[in-house]
């Protein structure tokens, strides 16, 4: 791995960052506190037509998936939560509407009454 990062948000939230640079593959985990509920995200970056997000989730889960432009607005993604069982979950979103640039994919809900979001910036090329 080419590198590999602990934050601490907030004093409660870790988060274990890893980028592999042969793949160009980043991988975000969250280490919560045992029996927490946790959302694992794993996206290619860049990315040129289509952002393939691998999802996880340890309980079923009502998740927003979103991407922002870097002065927040919503540029693609639901509006409205969907239902999300335990497990690993494939999304697609197109990004080939995008103007090239840095652009955020926030994931956010509750998972079992816990609120949870994750939010990854990545670049669209063209």
């Amino acid at each position: 791995m080419a590198g590999s990062e602990t934050n601490t948000a907030s004093g409660l939230d870790l988060f274990i960052l890893s980028a592999d640079s042969t793949s160009n593959v980043v991988s975000v985990e969250d280490q919560p506190p045992p029996g927490k509920p946790t959302i694992r995200i794993e996206m290619e970056n860049p990315v040129r037509q289509v952002l393939h997000v691998s999802l996880s989730v340890t309980r079923s889960a009502a998740l927003q998936v979103g991407v922002f432009d870097v002065m927040g607005r919503q540029v693609a993604g639901g509006r409205s939560p969907k239902r999300f069982p335990s497990g690993e979950h494939r999304i697609d979103v197109n990004v080939e509407p995008l103007a090239a640039g840095v652009y955020v994919l926030r994931v956010q809900g509750h998972v079992d009454g816990h609120p949870q979001g994750i939010s990854r910036k990545f670049v669209v090329l063209r």
